[in-house]
């Protein structure tokens, strides 16, 4: 895996570099350089350390080296922990739905040594949690302002992928990754379902599209309407066709 940053069980940010977690310890003198030592010191006494470029992320030194190889199914594993939690923060999908896709990208090997199913749905809940407290609620459809952190998917991709606007008591909304469009043209078997249990306040609906792709059936687009009529329904096709 290429150097990366990753978010510990304790929302603790790690550096992935050759295989190896590290730990932010301090800055250097000019403030440029962050300096980030092994995760694994106190247990196996590794003196690793690495020094990154603070505008950057670049590894710019290395100071002694580790033992033994990196740990590559420890990588993914925290790696696919710090996918789930930002799946989390989104709140359109169940702890069930983020799981099972997040599954299907896990190899058997990795996913044996991953924390239980439940502890994960747990994990994801707190976020969600967290993330809903983190937001007041609005007092009407119109008035729904949405941050730039909840319109995109792990801070880079466009997740807020249709509003009908500001300040519309018929407020539409649709959610979806937008990297599914790139293989929607091969689609054959498009799937809809409505379902109110997890709609949030001030809609009446989730509507989910979901498509078929490779033996599987996964959730495209998620979208919340006002009511149930059918001028809205076409509403949110009209806006599906046009994205």
């Amino acid at each position: 895996m290429a150097d990366v940053l990753l978010i510990s069980q304790r929302q603790r940010p790690k550096f992935v570099h050759d295989g190896h977690m590290y730990t932010f310890e301090a800055l250097d003198c000019t403030g440029m350089i962050k300096f980030r030592r092994c995760d694994k010191r106190y247990e196996y006494g590794y003196k690793a350390r690495i020094h990154t470029s603070v505008e950057t992320n670049e590894v710019v030194k290395t100071v002694n080296f580790h033992c033994r190889g990196g740990d590559a199914a420890r990588v993914c594993i925290a790696a696919v922990c710090t996918a789930v939690k930002s799946r989390a923060e989104n709140a359109l999908e169940t702890p069930a739905m983020i799981l099972n896709d997040t599954y299907q990208s896990v190899s058997s090997d990795v996913r044996a040594q991953m924390p239980s199913t439940k502890a994960t749905k747990e994990t994801i809940q707190r976020r969600m949690c967290d993330v809903s407290a983190a937001t007041s609620q609005p007092a009407n459809r119109a008035s729904i302002v949405i941050p730039e952190a909840y319109q995109t998917y792990g801070g880079q991709e466009q997740f807020l992928l249709y509003d009908s606007g500001l300040g519309d008591d018929d407020r539409l909304l649709i959610f979806g990754r937008h990297s599914y469009m790139a293989w929607s043209a091969h689609i054959k078997h498009l799937y809809a379902d409505g379902t109110f249990k997890i709609t949030p306040p001030l809609f009446a609906q989730v509507y989910i599209l979901m498509a078929e792709r490779d033996g599987f059936v996964l959730p495209v687009l998620y979208a919340l309407l006002p009511d149930k009529q059918e001028t809205t329904y076409r509403r949110m096709f009209e806006a599906v066709k046009e994205m």
